[in-house]
């Protein structure tokens, strides 16, 4: 990897980090604050309407943003290409947006309090976010990531500002659609109105045209089973055992996912432009998804460690004894939300390589053993069985895709997993036994201190032991690039 190129990744990456660091912490303080003051079916019926927004919004973007991303002769020209892009968005979106609507008002049930009004509001948010989709492309494809941090940092403090108020004032389903109302406004206003680093225009091109569908006709269908895999376990959830069980399901994986939005985000979204870059590269794009997937994979099993041990304790003392019938579902779920961005971080590499069939591929097969295994296990085992189904799920496909990534990448199974593997069970036992301690055992508090710690210890000391090269190396990339 090149030195300018390596040192925009790890400036973007301190940007985002800065940035995710204060979302997650205001993020996290909003949902106990919410979890506290809301009835758990409402947390159902949001997650119930966005499953189904959330996963048909993939056909509004039909997969031009990894046109846009992709280098070729037809996207050389950033400007034209922008121009494009937003001409054949704005045209999708207004189609989607009619469908989506009429939809809604044949077939989404209005008599469960809520519900419609939810769906409704988040088809319209996403309709708003779809339009600011090509001045946040033209930033990632130029890997500069600082605006995208003031965008996080701005929107995350108003926010929790409303969404707070909201659910003081008992009302759940604004507390909850909140959000999804700033977000879409404020992307509009960073992008559009803020120091505007690209102005709107139309442009009709039907060889540009051509480009972007054909890209895209490959992509869609691979964001189509992303989001099918994502949300088609809250999907399901929702129709077969309700929304109580689904609220707390979907809380289970909410606290379950801030860990991993705080780490593997920020990395993620970094990935996928860098690999563009070095497509054709084989040495530096290995030695780059070497280092993404390797951060990803210990900060997974560090933070599974910890939150697997002190689950009990965080429920109790944090959330109330009222969610405790989560308990299993929280620990079941932290494999999958740590490290599926593993997954779509690697599956990125395809689309930087021009080869975004192989995504779709691997996703089809996982999306096959998602719908066996949800079926197999959420019936006898409701919210339990439907987390082991999306584990069973997210193995499969760093498996496949881990095999299908040879031909253009040298990376080794071992270095990515199995010293890491290794701190997290020694880790866990350990930490395990001092727990049982007389004194500690029984206190939520005095357990969870000693079980984070010992956790915390054990761990780092064995990686040094085996691993003090490679961490090193770490050290003195943060030291040249992050302190400048």
């Amino acid at each position: 990897m090149n030195a300018d190129l390596k040192k925009r990744s790890v400036d973007s990456l301190k940007w985002t980090v800065i940035s995710s660091l204060l979302r997650n912490l205001l993020g996290f303080t909003q949902n106990i604050i919410l979890v506290r003051l809301l009835p758990v079916e409402s947390f159902g019926v949001y997650a119930g309407a966005a499953s189904i927004v959330i996963i048909a919004s993939s056909i509004a973007t039909f997969g031009l943003g990894s046109a846009y991303i992709h280098r070729c002769e037809e996207t050389e020209d950033i400007e034209r290409t922008s121009a494009i892009h937003f001409t054949l968005q704005l045209m999708l979106n207004v189609i989607w947006t009619i469908l989506m609507l009429a939809g809604g008002f044949l077939f989404i049930e209005k008599t469960e309090a809520g519900l419609f009004t939810t769906y409704i509001v988040l088809t319209l948010t996403f309709t708003v976010y779809h339009l600011s989709l090509t001045p946040n492309l033209y930033l990632q494809r130029q890997v500069k990531f600082k605006r995208f941090a003031v965008l996080g940092i701005v929107t995350v403090f108003v926010t929790f500002i409303i969404t707070i108020t909201l659910a003081l004032l008992n009302q759940p389903v604004w507390a909850l659609l909140a959000p999804n109302i700033v977000n879409s406004i404020m992307h509009i206003v960073i992008f559009y109105f803020w120091k505007p680093i690209w102005r709107p225009r139309l442009l009709w091109s039907v060889s540009g045209f051509r480009y972007f569908l054909g890209f895209g006709s490959n992509e869609v269908l691979a964001k189509l089973l992303l989001n099918a895999l994502d949300k088609g376990d809250e999907l399901w959830a929702k129709i077969y055992l309700g929304s109580k069980q689904l609220g707390f399901y979907s809380r289970a994986y909410s606290f379950a996912s801030f860990p991993s939005d705080f780490l593997s985000n920020p990395i993620k979204q970094v990935a996928g432009n860098t690999y563009a870059e070095l497509k054709g590269d084989r040495k530096g794009l290995s030695e780059a998804f070497f280092e993404t997937n390797s951060l990803i994979a210990r900060g997974g099993f560090f933070i599974v460690g910890i939150l697997v041990l002190i689950a009990p304790e965080f429920i109790r003392i944090v959330m109330g004894e009222n969610w405790i019938p989560m308990l299993t579902t929280f620990r079941l779920m932290l494999p999958f939300t740590m490290f599926d961005p593993m997954k779509q971080t690697m599956a990125s590499l395809f689309t930087a390589v021009g080869k975004p069939g192989r995504i779709v591929e691997i996703r089809a097969i996982q999306l096959g053993v998602l719908l066996v295994s949800i079926f197999a296990l959420g019936l006898p085992f409701g919210i339990e069985g439907i987390a082991i189904a999306v584990d069973i799920m997210m193995i499969v496909g760093i498996v496949l895709t881990l095999m299908k990534v040879k031909p253009y990448v040298d990376v080794s199974i071992k270095d990515l997993f199995f010293y890491p593997f290794i701190a997290l069970i020694l880790g866990i036992l350990i930490s395990l036994l001092m727990s049982w301690i007389p004194g500690i055992a029984g206190n939520d508090w005095a357990s969870g201190i000693v079980k984070s710690i010992t956790f915390v210890i054990v761990f780092m000391l064995v990686l040094w032991r085996f691993e003090k090269k490679w961490l090193v190396h770490l050290l003195q990339i943060a030291k040249k690039y992050i302190g400048k």
